[in-house]
C-alpha cells in the first residue's frame, strides 16, 4: 500500500504541477483573473 500510495501521490503532484504551470502561463498571457 505504501508503494501504491507513493505512486498515486507522485502522479497527483505531477498532474497538479502540470495544471498549475498551464494555469500560470494562461495567467501571464491573460493577466490576473
Amino acid at each position: 500500500m505504501v508503494g501504491e500510495t507513493g505512486t498515486m501521490t507522485q502522479l497527483t503532484l505531477a498532474k497538479i504541477g502540470a495544471l498549475f504551470r498551464g494555469y500560470r502561463r494562461d495567467t501571464r498571457i491573460e493577466g490576473m483573473l
